[in-house]
């Protein structure tokens, strides 16, 4: 007969935000059945993800001779990063759409949009916080929708290319904007 009882448990673990800037706070949360210990450890990411710390925290639950575990990331971003926005598209008549909603809890309040550029080799309209802006194929740092924040809802608009429009498989089944973020 096992006895429930005697097993840890970890109910809920949560962290907020899970996106920060160097001298932010971060509220750790959790309700658990057993001795718990937090163990952090940070990760310097490399490449294009240089200047990126990646902070692991690791909640540690024992009970008797039983223990579990679970993780929660945190990045930690430098004061300005430049990171892209990707969504699937679906096809709108002779439109590619792709929107959707880019997360509240991963973004938080302390970052916002400082400029927006191409990425794809194609016209896109974005829309975001009830501004607008076109993106023209090799478009830099457009700063109209500078000061919205990260979080929040999305949406690109392509039309087809002739090609596209032809032999709809040719269409890319995403769009994707670079942005570089700001910390406030």
């Amino acid at each position: 007969m096992i006895l429930w009882s005697c097993q840890p448990k970890i109910y809920d673990f949560q962290a907020s935000p899970l996106t920060i800037g160097a001298n932010d706070s971060i509220l750790l949360n959790w309700k658990v059945k057993g001795e718990s210990k937090l163990i952090v450890h940070d990760q310097k990411l490399t490449g294009s993800d240089s200047g990126i710390v990646l902070r692991e925290f690791t909640l540690v639950v024992q009970k008797k001779d039983k223990e579990i575990a679970r993780k929660i990331q945190v990045r930690i971003l430098p004061d300005e990063v430049k990171t892209q926005i990707v969504f699937k598209t679906k096809l709108n008549g002779d439109t590619l759409v792709a929107a959707g909603i880019n997360s509240v809890e991963r973004w938080g309040d302390a970052f916002v949009i400082k400029n927006i550029s191409s990425v794809l080799e194609r016209t896109i309209r974005v829309a975001h916080e009830n501004r607008e802006t076109t993106l023209v194929p090799g478009a830099l740092n457009d700063t109209r929708l500078e000061g919205t924040t990260v979080k929040g809802q999305w949406e690109f608009r392509s039309l087809l290319t002739a090609n596209e429009r032809a032999n709809h498989s040719l269409a890319p089944d995403r769009l994707s904007i670079q942005i570089t973020v700001k910390h406030k």
